[in-house]
């Protein structure tokens, strides 16, 4: 039982016992020496079994809806403010966590929250009303769109997960009067762009959005796009050209438009009859009554260049290390500007085709001063070029302008000359070495070495010799000590030699044991 009244206990043990009052009969309990929520003074007992009446006043919270307010209409992914008043009509205090009150979107005054939709939540982290104390609040929510159109109703509910023990919980929820869910419609009504351009160019588009339905627009804000397409719907393979957040234009009211233009560049590798997307509301953010008018395909005829390399010179043979002499001439046989910035590059190769993967880059030229390349016109490149270490033999200069690909053109098979060469090379071997097979910790010894050019062609000046301190006799890496180098300024021809001899110094830090000198 609930109620005030006189109430008998027996069957209990001697001690001191307080009552518990709970809204669920199977939660109600006594306990022993806890003073939870008495609502009567202890009851002691003295002997096992003894039957005793207490006079019992239950105190329990009551909270109770004074006023809710909210607006009459509501557009969908609209914002909506709620405003409540709740008050503890019991005797007792509430000092409860984590209590939580919801508004529902209902098609009926009933609440089932199978089918009605939460429009907006108000958490209190700890909620403490004395008996008689108000407690107003002022929370946001957005209009869901799935109940759709027309007359709803707006249903509060205090402390949802009833969370607070209370005799009477109808009095927690109250249900607004008729209100009406409306929603605008956003289309494009115009746009403005070229109906040609060339991939690379910069190019600059307007559009006008209205709301042709009879209620705002009245979420934040909404994404406008433009993406370039291969046809009039939207895909995942499009291409993003810009977008815009309209937040600057929300609320859009019924009737209302906006325009907005921008200046943008067009990818430089796009070609052929493609389509401009105008989207409105590209993220569904807006709910609206139509949801199929928020497009417009513009029809683009994009041109394209074609980069030619015309011509190229280079010798048909080469040493490893030597400085060449090239040229290569670039010509735009098509009939609109190459606008994209591209690179001119050389490469060694093994065969006359160009594979980006397994050929040798040797220079790279960015003809920025030629562009953009008008049709008809030429440039041409004049370099001196080490060649790097690479392959020798047979092989192929490579000369490749948009090596990188960053231009559309209407012909791609045209952008590389080759070029034969035979690239040789010298074989510089240490023929003889001589040097201490015994040494202290610092000190100072005598080394000598001969190198031998036993290749057909010439050293060319600019290389090093090292000798190191290694653990390993094939090889010097982690552990081992550079303690002598001699650089080389002078080339060394076919068949030649030269002998160095230089004092070096063991380093301190070199832990006794077994070494090896290394030249290298």
């Amino acid at each position: 039982s609930h109620a005030d009244g006189s109430y008998r206990f027996s069957r209990l043990t001697s001690g001191t016992y307080f009552l518990r009052f709970s809204s669920y009969s199977y939660t109600t309990t006594w306990y022993n020496g806890k003073d939870d929520y008495a609502g009567a003074d202890p009851i002691v007992l003295t002997a096992p079994n003894e039957a005793t009446d207490i006079d019992v006043v239950m105190r329990a919270p009551d909270l109770v809806i004074d006023s809710f307010e909210y607006p009459e209409f509501v557009a969908i992914g609209g914002s909506v403010e709620f405003t409540y008043t709740i008050r503890n009509a019991g005797d007792g205090p509430v000092d409860a966590s984590w209590v939580s009150d919801r508004v529902y979107l209902s098609d009926d005054t009933q609440l089932n929250t199978y089918y009605d939709v939460t429009t907006a939540t108000h958490s209190h982290e700890q909620l403490q009303l004395e008996p008689g104390e108000t407690l107003t609040i002022t929370l946001t929510g957005t209009v869901p769109s799935s109940l759709g159109l027309g007359q709803k109703y707006f249903i509060l509910r205090l402390d949802n997960w009833q969370n607070i023990p209370e005799p009477d919980r109808t009095n927690n929820i109250i249900v607004s009067e008729p209100i009406t869910v409306g929603a605008p419609d956003l289309t494009i009504t115009s746009v403005e762009a070229p109906d040609a351009a060339s991939g690379g160019q910069q190019i600059t588009v307007s559009w006008t959005v209205e709301n042709i339905g009879s209620d705002p627009a009245s979420v934040s804000g909404w994404y406008d796009a433009v993406l370039l397409s291969s046809d009039t719907v939207v895909s995942g393979d499009d291409t993003w050209l810009t977008d815009v957040w309209t937040s600057a234009y929300t609320p859009l009211a019924a009737g209302a438009s906006y325009t907005i233009e921008r200046t943008f560049t067009l990818p430089s590798t796009a070609t052929g009859n493609l389509y401009l997307l105008f989207v409105t509301d590209r993220y569904n953010y807006q709910g609206e009554t139509n949801e199929n008018n928020n497009l417009v395909a513009h029809p683009i005829s994009l041109n394209a260049p074609d980069l030619a390399m015309t011509a190229a010179t280079a010798p048909t043979a080469a040493i490893l290390g030597e400085t060449i002499s090239v040229s290569w001439t670039v010509e735009n046989l098509g009939e609109h500007p190459a606008l994209a910035s591209w690179l001119d590059r050389v490469y060694l190769s093994t065969a006359t085709t160009f594979n980006p993967d397994t050929d040798t880059l040797v220079y790279s030229h960015n003809p920025s001063a030629h562009r953009p390349l008008a049709a008809g016109a030429t440039y041409t490149v004049e370099r001196d070029l080490l060649l790097p270490e690479g392959p020798t033999g047979s092989l192929y200069l490579l000369f490749v302008t948009d090596a990188t690909g960053v231009q559309g053109e209407i012909n791609e098979g045209n952008n590389v000359v080759a070029k034969a060469i035979t690239v040789t090379a010298p074989d510089l071997t240490v023929t003889d070495f001589d040097a201490p097979s015994e040494a202290l910790l610092s000190e100072t010894l005598s080394v000598t070495w001969t190198v031998r050019n036993n290749g057909s062609q010439p050293a060319l000046a600019g290389w090093t010799d090292r000798l190191y301190l290694s653990p390993n006799p094939d090889a010097v890496g982690a552990g081992s000590f550079w303690v002598a180098s001699e650089a080389r300024s002078d080339s060394l021809a076919a068949g030649a030699d030269y002998t160095v001899t230089r004092d070096v110094t063991v380093p301190t830090d070199v832990d006794l044991g077994s070494w090896y000198w290394v030249i290298v």
